[in-house]
């Protein structure tokens, strides 16, 4: 159950995942100890969890579409598994009625967009049928993370482009959020 200390910790970590325990004790007036201990609560009981979410905009994602799956129903579980775990899908959710899985993919182009959906995603097992819906002017992204003006796109690509490491570190953080960057290193081998 969570506690007054518990909600502005959340509200602070929602703005800075990565936000230190004793920036958030002083901005609480509280101990360092105090904030540690509800952080480690909260992760453990998993009230919480703190991971990198991307700015699709920012990193030159300019084509995304609306996906539709239909899916072998004994292997729904296994599918979004493995959808989840792509970063490009901004969205994977089940739902009851005409489709089993609905999602967003998040590209830099519509060539790589359409060789995911035409390549990529046949590929998992327990997908039956795929639609696919371009995505022709997003209007609202209502998450409050980040801010979009609809006229601007499309947004230049990255300059410099992500590397391997650039993606291997987004993977890790995608994870966990708030880990040291030196186990990340370690974990990398960087």
């Amino acid at each position: 159950m969570t506690n007054d200390i518990d909600l502005k910790i959340i509200d602070l970590l929602k703005r800075d995942g990565r936000y230190s325990c004793a920036a958030i004790a002083q901005d609480l007036g509280v101990n360092v100890a105090t904030v540690t201990k509800h952080l480690e609560r909260m992760l453990a009981e998993d009230v919480i969890s703190i991971k990198t979410v991307l700015n699709q905009f920012k990193m030159g994602f300019n084509a995304h579409a609306f996906i539709t799956l239909d899916v072998d129903l004994c292997k729904v579980g296994r599918v979004c598994e493995q959808l989840v775990e792509n970063p490009h899908l901004s969205l994977v959710v089940t739902t009851f009625g005409r489709y089993d899985l609905l999602g967003i993919a998040d590209f830099q182009n519509w060539d790589i967009l359409q060789e995911f959906i035409a390549k990529d995603v046949p590929c998992i097992d327990g997908i039956i049928k795929i639609n696919a819906f371009p995505i022709v002017e997003i209007k609202k992204i209502n998450s409050g993370l980040f801010t979009y003006s609809a006229p601007v796109p499309p947004y230049p690509p990255l300059d410099p482009p992500l590397d391997g490491i650039d993606q291997a570190i987004i993977a890790e953080l995608q994870k966990n959020g708030r880990e040291p960057f030196t186990d990340l290193a370690a974990r990398l081998n960087l």
